[in-house]
């Protein structure tokens, strides 16, 4: 029997291209989201520093591209996406050339018309440069990953379907000239029947052939699509503008190939590998299809060939078809065995998925905290003993400290306040005491032990800094906090309560604002008290008594920060750093604890794997106010150079254990940071694939608020320590949602598992 060579090595090329499609991790174990930055190590006793591209070498095999990103890892998991947009490209051609080539062959005026008109239009312009005008258009350019590959697909059908139709109608016309057509029309045979019956079954061994060829077609287009700068998920960043001209950064964080080929481009000779491996990739691919199609042919269309006849009895649905089940060749028995075992393979893929996918269950970490009634504050006995029992926790779990023997790392604080008790009443027009709600209705922001009544002046449209403090005497002074910066009321505060014989000040609140903890150090003869809205305008002109009972709170602050030693030497001290508060008031206790046990759960999935980067899991201190937050003393002195903190990923804003949506921002992780950008990139990807609502953390603003009003703790690590951040949280409006914590730990776990290489 005479050997087909072409199927046999083009079916080789396509069942290594199905299996890397099926099982990339099976061939590279780094994240092609994952970035490398700057490498330094010593080298015949001189320091050596570098930046990506690197070139192949131990651990990449093909070498890194311009964002440090693995260029084989790229490859293979760029083939699942570049075979995905082929395979509809074609199919959709078949869509619509399939029907139009049979109605322009039987005569359809308008078939004919529409299939002359596209032949002429594309062969005054090249397909590959009509492709090209489309889609380099704004529109399709801002495109994102799922509408951008839609608008491919649907302009590459649109360039190439008329040429397939043209060859089908063709073929039509020839089968319709045959002796047994005019037999069939002459028992009656209606047009369609004789189109499914007789002519598509002639036609169906050059469409399968011919279909293994347009996706080789597809993929040569594609590729030289990629080379013009055209491909899938294009973010198109603004380069330069230096003499008003505009040079954009054709950049993609998505596994592709036309992708590589168009970002590498510029580096064809300073870094010729970034081009040539998806080159390579492209033309082994292209060669098994052409290949295989050659070998289908040579199958499908010789004379003795049964498969017009095996289609026609499919297309009829004829059930004596099934007889000739047991007289199948070996060839076409080898086939079905073929068919059978994709099929198992699929379902192994299927089981393979779900065995691997992460499983995060933060309630089967049992945390045995003190019973703390109290809450666990900042500078108080609960917290001392908290942060011993998480520094253990993290230990048991490989943890190691950055220096000395302890995880935990104290932080001097000033001489700190907490409200113990207080109350504050009113008294209306007709005599009656109202008394209103610490924590609900209001809040103090200045401390000490202290009992006082007045009258309440509103100033909540008045210019306090222009105002006479002699008319301010015995009163307190409500304020509108929408009028004025944060360092405006605090210098407005501070001003009222040391230069005049004000009672205190009263901040009335944005609306929907939350009242801050009452926690401080601010100490004066009056008051400063945080106002809801609605509690501003009960005690509007009424006379006022307060009374405030303060605690001070002298212990320090304890930051808990453990770190898992990456294994890749050449990584240096490139370091993942995550971050989450651990306090909370008597009333939050419950979640309190389930965030402790959130972060714990998190720090032993990641210390149950190994990982290239270190991993530095860190506890923050002080997270119920922000001038005592622990991540702002991290950020002032961080326990790693900012260069080799690759990323924080901030997670204090998890507000709720049933949340509604995802809170997320990657504002503080730029272009200019690679790593923590495609993090954030790939992060937000796997939210929404999860059907995770996310909605933007508003609260942080634009650099030039930042730098005149002093950072938040949720901006200090980026703006203070040069960090790059991007932050995570878990919240609610009205009610509990459908979202746990579980569901945001998995997302977290794989992403930075992925990530950490």
């Amino acid at each position: 029997m005479k050997k087909n060579a072409p199927l046999f090595l083009g079916g080789l090329i396509l069942l290594g291209i199905l299996i890397l499609i099926v099982f990339p991790d099976w061939f590279t174990p780094h994240n092609p989201y994952g970035t490398q930055g700057v490498k330094s190590w010593l080298e015949n006793g001189k320091f050596v520093l570098s930046t990506p591209p690197f070139a192949p070498g131990p651990g990449s095999p093909l070498g890194t591209d311009d964002q440090g990103r693995d260029v084989l890892s790229l490859i293979i998991y760029g083939t699942k996406l570049t075979m995905f947009i082929s395979v509809l490209v074609v199919l959709g051609r078949y869509f619509v050339a399939i029907p139009l080539g049979l109605l322009a062959g039987f005569g359809s005026y308008v078939a004919k018309t529409m299939l002359s008109q596209f032949s002429v239009i594309f062969s005054a312009i090249p397909a590959l440069i009509f492709s090209i005008i489309l889609l380099k258009m704004d529109f399709f350019l801002a495109l994102d990953k799922q509408h951008s590959i839609l608008a491919f697909v649907l302009v590459l059908t649109f360039v190439g379907w008329a040429k397939l139709a043209t060859i089908v109608m063709e073929r039509v016309k020839d089968v319709l000239n045959k002796p047994f057509i005019t037999a069939e029309s002459a028992i009656g045979k209606s047009k369609l029947k004789i189109a499914l019956e007789n002519v598509l079954p002639h036609l169906a061994p050059e469409l399968v052939v011919l279909f293994f060829m347009e996706i080789a077609g597809a993929l040569n287009m594609l590729m030289q699509l990629g080379v013009f700068g055209v491909f899938v998920g294009n973010l198109r960043f603004i380069a330069d503008t230096q003499g008003g001209v505009i040079t954009f950064l054709n950049l993609s964080f998505e596994p592709e190939w036309s992708s590589m080929l168009s970002t590498s481009r510029n580096f064809i000779f300073s870094a010729p590998w970034m081009v040539l491996f998806p080159a390579l990739a492209f033309f082994i691919s292209i060669l098994g299809f052409n290949l295989f199609g050659e070998g289908l042919r040579e199958i499908l269309q010789k004379r003795d060939s049964r498969f017009s006849v095996y289609f026609r009895r499919l297309v009829t649905l004829d059930k004596s078809q099934f007889a000739y089940f047991k007289q199948l060749k070996t060839r076409a028995k080898v086939t079905l065995v073929l068919l059978v075992m994709m099929l198992v393979v699929g379902g192994l893929v299927v089981n393979r998925t779900q065995a691997n996918s992460p499983h995060f269950d933060y309630q089967s970490t049992a945390v045995d905290l003190p019973d703390s009634t109290k809450g666990v504050v900042i500078g108080t006995p609960e917290a001392s003993e908290v942060a011993g029992y998480i520094a253990q926790s993290l230990k048991d779990a490989g943890f190691k400290p950055l220096e000395g023997e302890s995880l935990v790392r104290d932080y001097p604080t000033e001489g700190i306040y907490r409200e113990s008790t207080s109350k504050i009443a009113y008294f209306d027009q007709s005599g009656l005491v109202t008394t209103l709600m610490a924590g609900k209705d209001y809040s103090f922001g200045s401390f000490g032990n202290i009992s006082l009544s007045g009258s309440v002046y509103d100033a909540r449209r008045s210019d306090l800094f222009s105002i006479s403090l002699e008319t301010l005497t015995d009163r307190f002074i409500l304020v509108d906090s929408t009028l004025y910066s944060p360092s405006a009321i605090s210098t407005l505060t501070q001003k009222i309560l040391t230069e005049s014989q004000a009672k205190g000040v009263l901040i009335a609140l944005a609306p929907g604002e939350s009242l801050p903890t009452s926690l401080g150090s601010e100490v004066y003869p009056g008051v400063k008290v945080w106002l809801t809205p609605a509690s501003a305008d009960l005690v509007t002109g009424q006379n006022l008594t307060l009374a405030l009972q303060s605690q001070k709170l002298d212990k320090p602050g304890k930051n808990i920060i453990g770190v898992l030693p990456g294994i890749d030497r050449n990584a240096g001290d490139e370091a993942i750093v995550i971050g989450i508060g651990y306090n909370f008031l008597p009333e939050d206790q419950e979640l309190g604890r389930q965030r402790i046990q959130f972060g714990l759960e998190l720090a032993k999935k990641l210390a149950s794997e190994t990982h290239n980067r270190q991993l530095i899991m860190c506890f923050w201190d002080g997270t119920l106010s922000d001038t005592f937050h622990g991540a702002k003393v991290f950020a002032a002195n961080p326990v790693l150079s900012s260069q080799a903190i690759q990323l924080y990923l901030d997670l204090t804003q998890i507000s709720s254990p049933q949340g509604e949506f995802v809170y997320f921002n990657s504002e503080q992780a730029p272009l200019t940071r690679p790593f923590a950008f495609s993090f954030g990139h790939q992060l937000e990807n796997n939210l929404r694939a999860q059907n995770l609502e996310i909605r933007t953390y508003a609260k942080i603003r634009r650099t030039e608020d930042v730098l005149y009003y002093g950072a938040s703790p949720e901006e200090t690590m980026f703006y203070r320590g040069g960090i790059a951040t991007v932050l995570v949280g878990l919240g609610q409006d009205q009610q509990a949602g459908s979202m746990s914590l579980n569901d945001l730990g998995n997302v977290l776990w794989d992403t930075i598992r992925k990530n950490s290489y």
